[in-house]
């Protein structure tokens, strides 16, 4: 029987919200001045970046955390990635995210990771991982 996974949502920063934010005032200010800019279809650049901020708005927002039985499952709008659980071999902490770091097969990898319930996460984390926990 597989064991029950918990859901973690990813935290959202202001930097996020004023990056996709800027994408869509580009692409607003194409598509409305877009005849007054020189460059040949600027207009048509518009509609490109308001797709782009779309699909960055959903991504931003729909980044969550899982863990399964055996890994750790990053999911965005755009795919998911899942971390073995026994690969990740020691954390950094800062105030605004967990830095993991994952041996991969070329050496390994630092993950940042941002979740919104981070005492609930690394509660968790330590009973999957528990030689994270410090000494």
């Amino acid at each position: 029987m597989a064991a029950k996974s918990s859901r973690y949502r990813a935290k959202k920063g202001v930097l996020g919200a004023l990056f996709v934010a800027v994408i869509f005032a580009l692409g607003a200010a194409l598509l409305a001045r877009g005849d007054l800019i020189p460059w040949p279809m600027a207009d048509k650049f518009g509609w490109l970046f308001v797709v782009f901020g779309v699909l960055a708005a959903w991504d931003w927002w729909a980044t969550s955390y899982n863990f399964d039985q055996d890994d750790l499952v990053i999911r965005s709008a755009l795919g998911q990635s899942r971390i073995a659980l026994c690969n990740i071999e020691s954390m950094k902490t800062s105030p605004s995210a967990l830095k993991l770091q994952c041996q991969q097969l070329r050496g390994s990898k630092w993950i940042s990771v941002a979740p919104l319930d981070r005492e609930r996460f690394l509660s968790q984390l330590y009973v999957k991982c528990p030689w994270l926990q410090k000494k």
